[in-house]
């Protein structure tokens, strides 16, 4: 799928190892830089519903979809 995309055959490996030089302070930064239009944005957040929603709840943003392992929302 990735040739289908254009994309060269290593570039997950390229991906992958660029994930090593990210930090939460630097992510953190680039949301807060204003290069995002957070208002068209999709956010997918995998993990513990009951850790996450209040989480979110305390930064501001609304009760999401949800959907199970399975697709299902």
């Amino acid at each position: 799928s990735m040739a289908s995309n254009g994309r060269p055959a290593d570039a997950m490996d390229a991906a992958l190892g660029a994930l090593g030089g990210v930090s939460v302070e630097g992510a953190n930064a680039l949301a807060r830089s204003g290069v995002f239009g957070w208002d068209s944005l999709v956010v997918v957040l995998v993990g513990d519903r009951t850790a996450v929603l209040p989480q979110l709840k305390a930064e501001g943003f609304g009760e999401p979809a949800a959907a199970t392992a399975d697709g299902a929302f």
